[in-house]
């Protein structure tokens, strides 16, 4: 009977882990800590926001890029283009709207989103990041995504929000 009563005991432990480690697999960090691939998805991130740069331990350190839709997507093909070389991924580029928000985790504010993507704005009330798709009812704007609580809305391409890039595999 205590062998049994053990059994039971260890299975409903058990089960109460097995969603925390399914959670926390979802996003492996790359060896130098720079990249993070969302296992849902296949994306790859770059972990810090641009303009930020890892700082090997747990942060990311610099001054965050805020620009218009056209600096933001200015930036994404500067980004494309520096470095490249023959690898199986295709170049930095601006995430569209659904990808984005793929990130976003609802559950959580202030940021809206795990802690493998250290130093998001939260703190200056604007947290907001460019996203590539294009407001088809307005051309003059484009849809962007708020880190703060995950909202997702549309605004004029002149405001100046952040950018997070994004590659995947070939």
């Amino acid at each position: 009977m205590k062998s049994v009563q053990f059994f039971v005991i260890c299975c409903v432990s058990l089960l109460g882990i097995f969603p925390v480690a399914a959670s926390a697999q979802r996003f492996d960090i790359s060896t130098d800590g720079k990249e993070v691939t969302d296992q849902n998805t296949g994306l790859i991130w770059r972990r810090c926001a641009e303009g930020l740069a890892w700082d090997g331990v747990s942060s990311c350190t610099g001054t965050f890029f805020s620009g218009t839709h056209e600096q933001a997507l200015s930036l994404a093909v500067s980004q494309a283009n520096l470095g490249r070389t023959l690898t199986p991924l295709t170049p930095w580029r601006l995430p569209n709207v659904k990808e984005l928000s793929s990130i976003v985790d609802t559950s959580l504010s202030s940021p809206a989103t795990n802690a493998v993507f250290p130093s998001v704005p939260v703190n200056a009330g604007n947290s907001k990041f460019w996203s590539s798709t294009p407001y088809v009812y307005n051309s003059a704007n484009a849809w962007y995504v708020d880190f703060q609580d995950g909202y997702v809305g549309n605004t004029t391409r002149s405001s100046t929000w952040f950018v997070r890039l994004v590659r995947s595999r070939l």
